[in-house]
């Protein structure tokens, strides 16, 4: 959230019930570089971060209080990132972050991710055969449990 001052805000609740139960609210540092201009946004269930993105580039926020960090992964390449959504249906207890780009001579590419658990650092690596190309531009997606 912003204010008319251009203050930026994260509001944590859990999302239970009718009456939502507010947990704490942040203040973006001025060290989240380019927070405002995302286009993506994912939030860590399991941790105080969220990733965002701005154009080909991949930021994540530590926006534990008085602990703050900002991180830049430099090493996705050079396309547009379309989507940034982490899985909380299918493997939600390894914290999968799912990353679309897109290139008009390559077109869509959806990766995923795990995020790494040392608190004092965050670190994504690439999950083994999770990586498909030649898609269509991704916004968002969505699972669908077996049945």
């Amino acid at each position: 959230m912003k204010d008319a001052t251009g203050k930026m805000f994260i509001y944590k609740f859990y999302a239970s019930g009718t009456a939502p139960i507010k947990r704490d609210l942040y203040t973006v540092s001025a060290i989240a570089t380019d927070f405002d201009k995302a286009t993506s946004y994912a939030f860590s269930s399991r941790r105080s971060v969220v990733f965002y993105a701005v154009g080909s580039k991949l930021y994540a926020y530590d926006y534990n209080k008085g602990f703050e960090k900002q991180y830049q992964f430099t090493d996705l390449g050079a396309d547009e990132i379309t989507m940034l959504k982490f899985d909380t249906q299918i493997d939600f207890s390894t914290n999968s972050l799912y990353i679309g780009t897109y290139n008009s001579a390559t077109k869509g590419r959806l990766r995923r991710f795990t995020v790494g658990t040392d608190p004092n650092t965050v670190t994504i690596a690439p999950v083994n055969r999770a990586d498909w190309d030649n898609l269509v531009k991704i916004k968002d997606m969505n699972w669908r449990a077996f049945n």
